[in-house]
């Protein structure tokens, strides 16, 4: 795992407003995180830096993805009952 990436010498006050924007990324109520990802992706390819766009490119979309499945559990989850129907026949691997 890697280190924190505040310094030592950080106070809570001067890492609350980075901590609010990772929550709020989290959360899906703001993107721009990721937008300025996608944007760096498109400078380091102008810049014909292919290679580190590419892991950038896949860094992000790896963290969009996990963005995502968040987002659809912590939306099943806040559901207050969930009703699904049981499996039967085959489809619930019995024999017929």
């Amino acid at each position: 795992m890697s280190p924190c990436p505040a310094g030592r010498d950080i106070t809570a006050e001067q890492y609350a407003p980075a901590a609010r924007r990772a929550a709020d990324l989290i959360d899906g109520s703001d993107n721009s995180a990721l937008a300025a990802a996608v944007e760096q992706v498109a400078a380091l390819a102008e810049r014909r830096r292919y290679e580190s766009a590419a892991r950038l490119r896949d860094r992000t979309a790896t963290a969009i993805d996990a963005l995502w499945r968040g987002q659809r559990l912590r939306a099943l989850a806040a559901l207050p009952e969930l009703v699904a129907p049981r499996p039967t026949g085959a489809a619930a691997g019995s024999s017929p």
